[in-house]
C-alpha cells in the first residue's frame, strides 16, 4: 500500500514538473520572439517586408545563414555579421559604409548617408570622415530605400563621373541643392556664386564651367549665379549671393 502510495505520487510530482516545465518553455519561446531588427545601427521598420525571411518567431529558428548568403548576392555587400542583442533583437552589419553624398533633410536637417544609388542609409563616422558633397532641397525617406526624387539616381551617377574623371575637382564640390525647376545648383568651395545644371549634365557642366573660366577668365565678381543646361551659350546672373 505505501509502494502503490509512493507511486501515485511520483507520478504526480512527473506531471506538475512536466507541466512546469511547458509554461516555462512557453514563457521562454514568448520572450525570445523576434521582434526588433537593427541594420547598421538603425532599427529596420517592415523588416519582415524588407526581410522576408525572418519570421517574427523565436530567434532561435530564424534562417541566419539563408538571410546572409542572400544578403551577399547585393553587388555592394561584401560582408554580413549577425548577433543577437538581448532576447528579441537581431543585430545586422554590413561593411563598412562610406558615403557617396550626405543627404541634409528640408524638414529636420538631420544628416543621413546615400550610396551611389541614392538609397538612404545611417551614418557611422563622424563629420571629419566624409569628403563629400551634401544634397539638399530634399526631405528625407524610408530607411535603405532609394527616394522618390527621379533626379537623385541621376544626380549620384553623376557625382560618381566625377569623382573618377576629375576626383581634385570632386572634391571641392560642397553642395548640390535640388531646386524646384527639375535642375540642380552646385556649389563650389571657393567660387561665390551657384552653377545651375540639368542633372543628367552635373559632370558635363562642371567641365564646361572649368573650360569657360580658365579659357576666357571672364569678370565674375557680382555673378550670383552661371546656368549651364544650355549646349550653345552660357547664361550669368548678377546679384548676391544665395540660393534664390
Amino acid at each position: 500500500m505505501i509502494l502503490a502510495n509512493r507511486k501515485i505520487l511520483i507520478a504526480i510530482l512527473t506531471i506538475i514538473v512536466f507541466g512546469a516545465g511547458l509554461i516555462s518553455l512557453a514563457n521562454y519561446s514568448a520572450a525570445c520572439r523576434l521582434g526588433t531588427v537593427v541594420m547598421n545601427g538603425a532599427e529596420l521598420t517592415g523588416w519582415s517586408d524588407s526581410l522576408p525571411l525572418l519570421k517574427p518567431t523565436s530567434v532561435l529558428a530564424q534562417p541566419l545563414d539563408s538571410l546572409a548568403a542572400e544578403m551577399i548576392t547585393c553587388p555592394d555587400i561584401y560582408q554580413v555579421d549577425m548577433s543577437f542583442s538581448g532576447l528579441q533583437t537581431l543585430q545586422v552589419t554590413t561593411n563598412r559604409f562610406d558615403p557617396e553624398c550626405i543627404l541634409v533633410d528640408a524638414a529636420s536637417g538631420c544628416l543621413y548617408g546615400l550610396d551611389y544609388q541614392g538609397r538612404l542609409l545611417p551614418l557611422e563616422h563622424s563629420p571629419e570622415d566624409w569628403e563629400c558633397p551634401l544634397i539638399t532641397g530634399l526631405k528625407k525617406w524610408k530607411l535603405f530605400a532609394c527616394g522618390e526624387d527621379g533626379r537623385l539616381p541621376v544626380v549620384m551617377e553623376q557625382v560618381g563621373i566625377v569623382k573618377r574623371t576629375n576626383p581634385d575637382l570632386a572634391r571641392l564640390v560642397d553642395e548640390i541643392y535640388f531646386d524646384k525647376e527639375n535642375s540642380v545648383r552646385v556649389s563650389i568651395s571657393g567660387l561665390p556664386y551657384t552653377v545651375r545644371v540639368r542633372p543628367d549634365g552635373l559632370a558635363l557642366g562642371l567641365e564646361r564651367l572649368v573650360e569657360f573660366i580658365t579659357g576666357f577668365q571672364p569678370e565674375l565678381a557680382n555673378i550670383k549665379m552661371i546656368d549651364l543646361r544650355f549646349e550653345t551659350m552660357i547664361v550669368t546672373t548678377e546679384g548676391g549671393k544665395g540660393n534664390g
